[in-house]
């Protein structure tokens, strides 16, 4: 089904937000001129350019919404709203098998989900099985183009059961996700 999930172990204390805070000023320029590299990239690979999202903790959400715009169908993209709506009823009523994927219990699992969905809390582990998540939900297949130092690197997301009905393509920069625009 996933044939590689990216993991990241962060933790959000008030350290980290401190010194994400700190470094923002000094990286922006940073940021600026690796999107630039990482645009080229994606135009000379894919034959694609990007458009960033907003960058609150639901960027992935954002990200696929847009590229469903962008890639599948304008019409009838699903909006946030419906978006976290199938992401809390499809991670609960298939909670075992996520849970597979993870070393959290039930209540733990349950736990980060309220904090990514009311709270944007997204520098944890929970937030890699989105893709999965929203895989399952809608029956499509996600490809994220996940960008490591330059070098891009492509994750199929399948349904569990195999079967799906369009591709949706995202850019995984960092931490971030973004819009992939044909």
């Amino acid at each position: 089904v996933i044939k590689q999930l990216p993991h990241d172990n962060y933790s959000r204390g008030d350290k980290t937000n401190n010194m994400i805070s700190k470094m923002h000023t000094d990286s922006f320029t940073i940021v600026s001129q690796k999107r630039k590299h990482v645009t080229q990239i994606l135009k000379e690979q894919f034959g694609m350019s990007i458009q960033y999202t907003k960058g609150d903790g639901h960027c992935f959400l954002y990200s696929f919404m847009e590229s469903w715009r962008n890639q599948v169908n304008s019409h009838i993209a699903p909006t946030l709203e419906g978006l976290l709506s199938s992401l809390y009823v499809e991670s609960i009523a298939n909670r075992d098998r996520y849970l597979s994927f993870t070393t959290y219990s039930a209540v733990e699992f349950t736990k980060r989900l309220g904090n990514y969905i009311f709270q944007k809390s997204y520098l944890n582990t929970f937030c890699d099985l989105l893709p999965l998540i929203i895989a399952n939900a809608y029956q499509v297949k996600v490809s994220v183009l996940n960008n490591t130092h330059g070098k891009i690197q492509v994750h199929d997301v399948t349904p569990f059961n195999g079967r799906y009905r369009s591709t949706v393509v995202v850019l995984r920069d960092g931490d971030h996700y973004t819009v992939k625009v044909s």
